[in-house]
């Protein structure tokens, strides 16, 4: 909720927005200065005052923490910052080091809903075309496709984990050295402040799990869901736009346009799958960037966050003098994303986005009365959609309050979170 002294303070800095921007640029670039911008301000200030209490050294994680750490260059030019090539799927493999059981393997494996045996071989760091006998022993096909949520009811896949367990927990140890040794050149160790999007922390987590006492990590993040204390403690994490429960209508909005929310702050880069060393250097490994051919994509993204740094960039010279929360640096995107008007949803309603799968942002790829005669299909589409707000108004097209609409589904289907 907005005090009036927070809407009052807004007011300044639309006067500024209006007094700086430059109508000459394209509409993307004024959306990410009109709305992105203040929001990277406000989070890079955040983190400043925070570590400033701990001196810690400051790492940004890699992808989503590449443009947060281009907005704090040009806030505090002189502080050395460092850029961290992990993710997820990085860490998998090494996470597994211990494993006393199959069971441990799966616990740690990140595979998407669908997968086929080639991508389960990828994760673990076996070459298929090396084990080809093996698979066709166990019956097995490289179209067949298995589900994660039932991975460990699949006496196929069971078969083949038991078949190269010995194999997985080398190549886990082996990955797990080499990480160590990045850790090590990266100089990330002692007492460190990593900076991420956040959500669950999970990462976070996983490095402290794997090593021991030999870190202190506190984690900034731009936001930290309800029930992220299951991923890491609230004494080490922190969000800026809401944080273990606290400002929950925050929580809510952002996830009504998650996939959006997140395409805004991505590097233009590959996730990284792991590590190698080479000539006495540890060197990330990075998949091929996903929308690298994805053109239309890459030129609103790269706008909009060109947009936002422009803010960032005319915030700094011009000294503008306002007292910032949290509050009023998320207001303006969290209003952009959760109530879109219809131009915005135009606009940006075909940027590509990939979660185990490319497609758009808001996945609306039928006609309205398709959909109302095949409701299975609606909601599979609804559900798959990174931007849930805009998917319902492209579909009933009339005035109504659709977040409030998928602030409900949220509290009702996502256990808040």
């Amino acid at each position: 909720m907005l005090s009036a002294q927070d809407r009052k303070t807004i007011k300044t800095i639309d006067s500024f927005i209006f007094s700086h921007i430059d109508n000459r640029e394209n509409y993307y670039f004024k959306e990410g200065y009109k709305n992105f911008g203040i929001l990277l301000v406000g989070f890079c200030k955040w983190v400043h005052d925070q570590n400033e209490k701990n001196k810690a050294k400051i790492f940004f994680f890699s992808r989503d923490g590449y443009i947060v750490k281009q907005a704090y260059k040009i806030l505090y030019p002189r502080e050395e910052t460092n850029y961290f090539y992990v993710s997820r799927r990085s860490l998998a493999l090494p996470s597994m080091k211990d494993a006393k059981s199959v069971e441990d393997i799966i616990d740690s494996l990140v595979l998407p809903p669908i997968f086929s045996i080639d991508v389960l071989l990828e994760a673990l760091n076996i070459d298929s075309k090396r084990v080809k006998s093996e698979l066709k022993k166990l019956d097995i096909n490289k179209e067949d496709k298995f589900k994660r949520s039932t991975i460990k009811e699949n006496q196929k896949i069971l078969e083949i984990l038991r078949a190269f367990f010995d194999e997985i927990v080398v190549n886990a140890k082996n990955q797990y050295h080499v990480f160590s040794k990045y850790l090590v050149q990266e100089q990330f160790e002692g007492e460190v402040a990593i900076i991420d999007i956040g959500w669950h922390n999970s990462l976070q987590k996983q490095i402290i799990k794997m090593m021991d006492d030999n870190i202190t990590i506190r984690g900034y993040y731009v936001g930290v869901y309800k029930n992220a204390h299951h991923f890491s403690s609230k004494n080490t994490a922190m969000g800026y736009m809401y944080s273990y429960g606290n400002k929950m209508n925050n929580q809510f909005k952002t996830f009504s346009f998650v996939s959006l929310f997140e395409t805004m702050f991505l590097a233009h880069e590959g996730t990284t799958i792991g590590y190698k060393e080479e000539k006495g250097k540890v060197i990330p490994l990075l998949s091929p960037y996903e929308y690298q051919k994805e053109k239309n994509s890459l030129y609103i993204v790269e706008n909009f966050q060109k947009g936002a740094l422009k803010f960032v960039e005319d915030y700094k010279d011009n000294n503008l003098s306002i007292r910032l929360n949290s509050n009023i640096c998320s207001y303006k995107i969290l209003k952009f994303g959760s109530h879109p008007t219809k131009k915005s949803i135009e606009m940006f309603e075909n940027i590509s986005f990939e979660n185990y799968k490319v497609h758009n942002i808001i996945n609306y790829n039928k006609k309205s009365l398709y959909y109302f005669l095949h409701p299975k299909e609606m909601v599979k589409d609804f559900y798959t959609s990174g931007w849930r707000v805009a998917f319902l108004k492209k579909l009933f097209k009339v005035p109504f309050p659709y977040y409030y609409f998928v602030k409900i589904l949220c509290i009702i289907f996502k256990g808040e979170q």
